[in-house]
């Protein structure tokens, strides 16, 4: 239902009150009410702004590993890196994001079944790692709801020595939803 009401915001949909206040506690207040009201208007000049974008990303081309532009550092279309604002890394890892999310819930069977906080800890270590499925048993333990072993998996891994802070966190995540 959130990238469904993501969706309907990016395609100048009305999103119903329930998909806005899920979105809202999703993004979080201030940020979310500040992207809101900029990408409203936005979206209210849709047609023309769509083409003239089009048009733009045409020009700029496509690279998906930095390259130079000038004096400066550039990635995907055309995007500064050398100067990439707090708002324009939140809309890559946002949309990083959403990509992730359909990865991981089409290749994982249980995904939808599995409580939201267990969701959250499978997406945060794909954003992390950038292959969740290198943990092939510690997917199977959370798939089986076998917390003890999806721990012992996880603190098994390079992962969990490389980002013990964070990985430690993700565990106490699973075990409070877990009783």
């Amino acid at each position: 239902m959130l990238l469904i009401s993501y969706v309907k915001l990016l395609f100048a949909m009305q999103p119903s009150e329930s998909e806005t206040n899920m979105l809202r506690d999703t993004i979080y207040g201030t940020a979310f009410e500040t992207w809101l009201i900029r990408d409203t208007k936005v979206l209210e000049q849709s047609d023309w702004l769509l083409l003239a974008f089009d048009r733009t990303i045409n020009f700029e081309g496509f690279s998906e590993r930095p390259y130079d532009d000038g004096p400066n550092l550039a990635v995907g279309f055309g995007v500064n890196v050398n100067k990439l604002s707090y708002h324009e890394a939140y809309y890559l890892a946002w949309a990083r994001y959403i990509d992730m999310y359909g990865i991981v819930s089409s290749k994982i069977k249980c995904f939808e079944d599995l409580p939201i906080t267990w969701k959250s800890v499978l997406l945060d270590i794909q954003y992390n790692t950038g292959d969740l499925f290198e943990f092939t048993n510690f997917v199977q333990a959370i798939c089986d709801r076998d917390l003890l072993m999806a721990i012992t998996e996880l603190k098994d891994s390079n992962y969990y020595h490389q980002v013990t802070s964070r990985a430690e966190q993700n565990i106490k995540h699973l075990e409070r939803s877990f009783r």
